[in-house]
């Protein structure tokens, strides 16, 4: 069996385009802890993103092993960018995404 947990909200403002930016979380993650805690087997192997969001539900649960094949996906110049400011690009690469 697979579970996959995912972090609360990234401290980052609405509307920015992130994936690879290495961000804090804007919440804290011990009520995201305690009701995941009692759904997950006794025994598991933890792996996690490097980046700090996801290790910091990750470490909760033990010593996560640092995959770096689960960072999140890397937008490159339009990391930290706003939505409308990339809208005409990203319109286009939505077209092919693996192009």
């Amino acid at each position: 069996m697979i579970y996959l947990l995912r972090h609360p909200r990234p401290a980052i403002e609405e509307g920015i385009c992130f994936g690879a930016l290495d961000l804090e979380l804007a919440e804290p993650v011990e009520p995201l802890i305690a009701k995941l805690r009692p759904l997950l087997p006794e025994r598991y192997t933890l792996y996690s993103s490097p980046l700090k969001r996801a290790l910091a539900v990750a470490e909760h649960f033990g010593e996560p092993i640092i995959e770096p094949r689960l960072r999140e996906m890397d937008f490159g110049e339009w990391e930290g960018q706003d939505y409308a400011s990339i809208a005409a690009s990203y319109a286009e690469w939505a077209l092919d995404i693996y192009g």
